[in-house]
C-alpha cells in the first residue's frame, strides 16, 4: 500500500489533444482508478490524441503498467494515439527493460544497454 496520494486530470484542448496529468505513485491499490480515467479519455468523442503527461509521476508497478497497455490497446481500437510524455528517468528504465518504449513519445531509451 502506498503512503504518497496520487492525483490526475485532463484537458483536452481545441485540436483533440488530451494531456493527462498523473502525479505520484500508480500501483495494485489505485490501478482500476487509473484505468478507469485514462479509457473514459479514450472513449471521449472530442478526443483524437491522448499524451499521458509522467513528470511528476514517482512510481508504476506491474498493475499499473498493465492498465497503461490496456488504455494503449483500447486507443488503439478506437484509432486514437496514446502516449506516454515526461517520463522521470527512474520510471522509464522499467519501461526500457519491458520493451514497452512504443509507449513513449520519443521511443528513445532512457540510458544506453550494455552487454557484458
Amino acid at each position: 500500500m502506498t503512503d504518497c496520494p496520487f492525483r490526475f486530470a485532463y484537458q483536452v484542448d481545441r485540436h483533440g489533444v488530451a494531456r493527462v496529468g498523473l502525479v505520484g505513485e500508480f500501483d495494485a491499490d489505485n490501478h482500476a482508478s487509473l484505468l478507469n480515467l485514462l479509457l473514459g479519455v479514450v472513449q471521449d468523442p472530442d478526443v483524437a490524441r491522448v499524451l499521458v503527461d509522467m513528470q511528476a509521476t514517482t512510481f508504476v508497478d506491474s498493475h499499473a503498467i498493465r492498465a497503461l497497455e490496456f488504455s494503449r490497446a483500447a486507443a488503439d481500437a478506437a484509432k486514437k494515439l496514446l502516449h506516454l510524455t515526461n517520463v522521470a528517468p527512474g520510471v522509464r528504465r522499467i519501461f526500457d527493460l519491458l520493451e514497452l518504449r512504443d509507449l513513449l513519445a520519443d521511443q528513445t531509451p532512457a540510458s544506453p544497454v550494455h552487454s557484458d
